[in-house]
């Protein structure tokens, strides 16, 4: 590990949210004396897309911190969601997929990332299950108010989403009747 580029990196953190352009300007050090610092790479991803909402961009850092370290719990949440804002939504199922047969602690928020794709695709009844199946996973009890809230909302959308109504058959008009009357 690169001793200078862990310690921009840290500069970054702290300034991490609050002021942007500091955390830019370190990032951009950080990684020029190791771009394949995994924590500067997740750090410039959740910067550029909680930030500034640039998806794209941050899928690529996600996807350097990845490659470096593929058992990242954190990074596949960050990645996930960067990737469904920005409509990637089978990448963001895969990696969440991936993530959820990682050993972890925290497999909550995955199940979570899983329902928002599923939302995406309409498939509201799939998102309520997975956000039931969420707070199963879940062992802190705010991660699971949480859940359960999300549920509640996924809810509602489903309880909304009606069945279509059958397209009753209009009589045909003659339309060039009308053109031809003068």
């Amino acid at each position: 590990m690169n001793t200078l580029a862990y310690t921009y990196f840290l500069k970054a953190y702290d300034a991490y949210p609050h002021d942007l352009a500091e955390t830019y300007e370190n990032l951009q050090l950080a990684l020029s004396y190791d771009d394949c610092l995994v924590e500067a790479n997740v750090l410039m991803g959740k910067m550029l897309a909680y930030q500034l909402g640039d998806y794209a961009f941050a899928m690529e850092y996600y996807r350097r911190a990845i490659m470096q370290d593929p058992q990242r719990l954190d990074t596949y949440v960050n990645a996930s969601w960067a990737a469904v804002m920005a409509g990637e939504l089978q990448e963001a199922e895969g990696m969440i997929l991936y993530a959820m047969e990682l050993p972890s602690e925290g497999s909550g928020i995955l199940f979570q990332r899983l329902s928002m794709v599923q939302e995406m695709r309409g498939q509201y009844r799939e998102a309520f299950e997975t956000l039931g199946k969420g707070i199963d996973a879940s062992m802190w009890p705010d991660q699971v108010e949480w859940l359960r809230n999300e549920k509640k909302r996924v809810d509602a959308k489903l309880h909304l989403q009606k069945a279509p109504e059958p397209v009753k058959a209009e009589p045909k008009k003659n339309l060039w009747k009308n053109r031809l009357s003068f």
